[in-house]
């Protein structure tokens, strides 16, 4: 899939909603990619927000997904032993949260 990059002021206009932000500073901290209930969990929000923002951070290419078998050491969940997609930064994340810092709004 291509994505079309967007003018800086959409592009942050998009990544600063206040869910999608959490969102994407939580995945910019972490050290491995992360799925829906880890990054609901980490930002105290619910999965079902979380995973809608999640679709609008992928469809402008913020985020990618892959799915994986959620094994520990995850958290102890009934998720453990099952299929989940695991959501990481793209190039065009990691941009977007270095001017968050530089800019200091994280």
């Amino acid at each position: 899939m291509v994505i079309e990059r967007k003018p800086l002021a959409e592009r942050l206009y998009i990544a600063l909603q206040p869910t999608r932000k959490k969102i994407l500073v939580a995945l910019w901290k972490s050290p491995a990619p992360m799925y829906i209930e880890q990054i609901a969990k980490k930002i105290g929000e619910d999965r079902k927000n979380v995973a809608f923002h999640l679709l609008t951070l992928q469809e402008h290419g913020f985020v990618e997904g892959e799915y994986g078998v959620i094994e520990p050491p995850a958290e102890r969940s009934a998720a453990i032993g099952k299929a989940g997609k695991f959501f990481r930064l793209t190039d065009e994340g990691r941009k977007v949260c270095e001017m968050f810092e530089k800019l200091n709004i994280i």
